[in-house]
């Protein structure tokens, strides 16, 4: 096998773990799970909805369903069930995805206002499944008004260590680019492992001038990740990282979190928000905007090894800490984050009914450059050299090399009571 189709089928089998169809019942989990939360924030993957309760395409009669005779019959529909599909393929990084959810929901208010009319609660169970890893936990929701999403929910993790995906180092200092990971999946440094995750949302939107949409779905996650030193036959230098061959720097305090793209700690918090500003004309289908991206993992001085390099006065990296006393304070140098991209974002939504079926079918695309990451922003070699980490121009990505989301998504309502 050529090194050409060797490395096409590393990126085939390392990314299949993204492409698995996911049915669950829930209210609101990672990629918006229902259809509200999704119109209104966007799935941080998939890049872009529709906009609820601020709808900027006419509303039609669902065909296949005769239309309530009257408004205090619609009032009375406080309970139905809702679901959510988006299909999505992803590059740079490289990742496929398919997600189907269903959820529950009550309605809070009789009242076909439109702030108020899509208000609900709901607290439904998640069950996730891929070929990689699986989920299962419960999640509460709350969307007071049309302008606010609030959820949060827990959920226990299993990780089966295939596709290279469960990777671990004791620094984030430690190289973690795509060409590591695939060294470390040749090692056999990824394992299977459980843990938990705690996840908090907060999501945002209002229409200004019946054409302007300004919308912010913030995002903040706790894991607790079981993680290990690989076996001890599997702990050979890595020819990737010049510290593991002087003090094994593969351990338990963090480990790369596909999804974020980025390494996140085995014990601690890490955020993601999306803000968007969007064209969004009343009576059209189209979306046309700009979209900021933003990823943070926060350290502590735990995450990171007594002779780990400090950070500097001016932001940099200083001198290296001392075996006794470290970076003092804790005051330890991320070369990881904060992560920042941006980019146009369009969707177009081909039709919408209220509370039909299948509902508004919806192409969108998102193309977003880097403006930092570790390893997409270019050739950082000067940096991981003061690290003491060996460097190759391949682990690097060419600033200009976009991030990419193309995709399409729909909702609908099922079971829909009638009076």
């Amino acid at each position: 096998m050529t090194r050409t189709r060797r490395k096409t089928v590393t990126l085939v089998h390392k990314n299949a773990a993204l492409l698995a169809t996911i049915t669950t019942v829930s209210a609101a989990v990672l990629c918006t799970s229902n259809a509200a939360h999704a119109q209104a924030t966007g799935a941080s993957f998939s890049g872009t909805g529709p906009v609820v309760g601020l709808r900027g395409r006419t509303v039609a009669p669902d065909p296949l369903r005769p239309e309530p005779r009257n408004e205090d019959e619609e009032i009375l529909r406080r309970n139905y069930w809702t679901y959510r599909s988006v299909t999505a393929i992803r590059l740079n990084p490289l990742g496929l995805f398919s997600d189907v959810r269903f959820s529950y929901r009550s309605r809070l208010y009789q009242n076909l206002d439109t702030v108020f009319r899509d208000a609900f609660v709901a607290f439904t169970p998640v069950a996730t499944v891929s070929p990689a890893w699986g989920r299962v936990g419960a999640f509460a929701e709350v969307q007071p008004l049309a302008l606010l999403n609030l959820s949060a929910g827990a959920e226990f993790i299993g990780m089966v260590g295939t596709f290279d995906t469960v990777q671990s180092w004791d620094s984030p200092q430690a190289r973690v680019s795509d060409r590591d990971q695939d060294v470390g999946g040749a090692n056999k440094w990824s394992y299977s492992t459980t843990g938990f995750q705690l996840t908090f949302g907060a999501a945002f939107q209002i229409r200004l001038a019946n054409a302007i949409v300004l919308r912010t779905n913030a995002r903040a996650f706790y894991s607790q990740l079981n993680t290990r030193l690989p076996e001890a036959g599997q702990r050979a230098a890595d020819p990737m990282n010049a510290m593991s061959n002087a003090a094994d720097r593969r351990g338990t305090s963090v480990w790369y979190d596909i999804l974020q793209d980025t390494v996140v700690p085995t014990r601690g918090w890490f955020a993601h928000i999306d803000s968007d500003v969007l064209f969004a004309p009343e009576g059209a289908g189209l979306n046309i905007g700009v979209r900021h991206s933003y990823t943070q993992a926060f350290f502590g001085k735990s995450d990171f090894q007594n002779t780990d390099f400090c950070a500097s006065a001016t932001g940099g990296i200083g001198v290296r800490g001392s075996a006794t006393d470290g970076c003092g304070a804790g005051n330890f140098f991320d070369p990881n984050g904060p992560m920042h991209r941006i980019g146009p974002l369009i969707a177009y939504n081909i039709r919408e009914s209220y509370h039909a079926r299948f509902n508004a079918p919806t192409v969108f695309l998102a193309v977003q450059w880097w403006v930092s990451h570790r390893y997409r922003t270019g050739d950082r070699s000067a940096q991981e050299t003061m690290l003491g980490n060996s460097t190759a121009a391949a682990d690097y990505v060419a600033s200009a090399m976009p991030y990419l989301a193309l995709g399409f998504s729909f909702r609908g309502d099922l079971l829909y009571p009638r009076r």
